[in-house]
């Protein structure tokens, strides 16, 4: 068995998670028209940037094609990568693709490559609404592992040094990965959270940084709180900020204050005995 694989449970642990996670979700996930409404500052984000390489490229995961965009710096060798996982959305609004594409560019500028996958590919899905992401979530978690392969194998990263970074739902699957997936080294999540039920069956995280605003009406601040006793008993390791005010999507100095905090914690996680470069 290929060695990367290794590292995954087989097929009919991740049912067996599958059915906790649709069962136990509960309204957290039922977010995608709340994102319309709430735009957040597309910080880090550049129509042109020269000083990067972004190019389209995609990997297969259950027969079909998953789209990425692929944001790396210009430097050779190899630099660790981080997977950026949209949320519920589903790159429908222009603003929010910024925002998303804005932190992968942020990534892509300290030193990072940075695959944003379009997993909704998988299922052929626009929105995820509530309904759509329960009969879901099992099968973007196998298409985000196969991006975790994926992103392993492209030749200018180094494959021990991964990280994902969640935005909504897209923080919700990061996460539930990240607890069964060794392969992933450190988890950044925006205003998401875990499912209870599988919260339950936790035996290991890598380190996590959980960024949540206390006036989110879309995903709970209560969620990040869950998280900070969860970690707490289990011994795990994490950063915790709430902000003030925010809502579902950073503004403002808060917006920056975040990307900020992302690049400081993969640096601390992926690239400790780098030098680190500046980010813009």
């Amino acid at each position: 068995m290929n060695q990367e694989r290794r590292l995954i449970p087989p097929r009919s642990v991740l049912g067996v998670l599958g059915v906790i996670l649709l069962l136990g979700s509960g309204a957290a996930l039922g977010m995608v028209w709340g994102l319309a409404f709430h735009p957040p500052d597309a910080i880090g984000y550049r129509e042109r940037d020269e000083s990067i390489d972004r190019s389209v490229t995609s990997f297969e995961s259950g027969g079909k094609p998953i789209t990425v965009e692929r944001y790396a710096p210009r430097s050779g060798g190899k630099h660790p990568v981080v997977v950026v996982v949209h949320g519920a959305d589903g790159l429908q609004f222009e603003r929010w693709t910024q925002v998303y594409q804005g932190l992968a560019q942020q990534l892509a500028r300290r030193g990072y490559v940075a695959l944003m996958i379009h997993y909704f590919d998988r299922t052929g899905t626009r929105f995820g609404d509530d309904a759509t992401n329960r009969a879901n979530f099992l099968t973007w978690m196998q298409t985000l592992g196969d991006a975790v392969t994926f992103a392993g194998r492209q030749p200018d990263v180094a494959p021990d040094r991964i990280g994902l970074l969640g935005v909504s739902l897209g923080a919700y699957l990061a996460l539930t990965n990240a607890m069964i997936d060794a392969r992933v080294k450190a988890v950044a999540e925006y205003f998401g959270g875990l499912p209870e039920l599988a919260a339950a069956t936790l035996r290991r995280m890598p380190p996590t940084l959980i960024l949540h605003g206390d006036a989110d009406p879309i995903v709970p601040v209560e969620e990040a709180h869950k998280l900070r006793r969860l970690f707490d008993a289990k011994q795990i390791r994490y950063e915790l900020k709430i902000y003030p005010g925010q809502g579902h999507g950073f503004t403002r100095d808060e917006a920056r204050d975040a990307i900020e905090r992302c690049l400081r914690f993969f640096d601390t996680h992926l690239r400790p005995d780098d030098s680190k470069s500046t980010a813009e």
